[in-house]
């Protein structure tokens, strides 16, 4: 995989983020994935489109984000309705974790239910449910 412009402290903040919320709201014996993927500019990402870039995707086959919160996910102190439970957190990790990919140049997106893309591949034999989860997808540009 080629480098990327990133700051390795931001960097290391964002994907702790990340992992440590699908940890949080994954149920005991489900999983999460991480997966890393090159794409080269091929217009199939809004704003985007025309740089290579490296995604990082963290998925979680939990119960999902509600429609109505995945529009405020990265407002500060926002924390979702799976989230007015005993779960700690402040409602700050995604609202900071955007700002630092995007100082890095890079773009967040999410997706839930979960993005079957960012999923293992077929070829594992092994079947992840697509109806329920979440992707967190961090797009870092190649630095050439």
């Amino acid at each position: 995989m080629p480098p990327v412009r990133a700051n390795d402290r931001a960097l290391r903040e964002v994907l702790s983020n990340l992992i440590d919320n699908a940890l949080k709201y994954t149920p005991a014996g489900r999983q999460i994935y991480i997966k890393v993927r090159y794409k080269a500019a091929d217009g199939d990402r809004a704003g985007y489109s025309q740089l290579p870039a490296i995604a990082v995707a963290v998925s979680d086959t939990g119960s999902g984000i509600p429609p109505q919160d995945l529009e405020h996910l990265f407002e500060r102190h926002y924390r979702g309705e799976k989230a007015q439970t005993e779960i700690p957190g402040t409602g700050l990790g995604l609202a900071i974790a955007r700002d630092l990919v995007r100082q890095m140049q890079g773009e967040i997106e999410v997706f839930s239910p979960v993005n079957p893309e960012w999923l293992p591949s077929a070829e594992t034999n092994l079947l992840y449910p697509t109806d329920r989860g979440t992707t967190f997808v961090v797009w870092l540009p190649v630095n050439n």
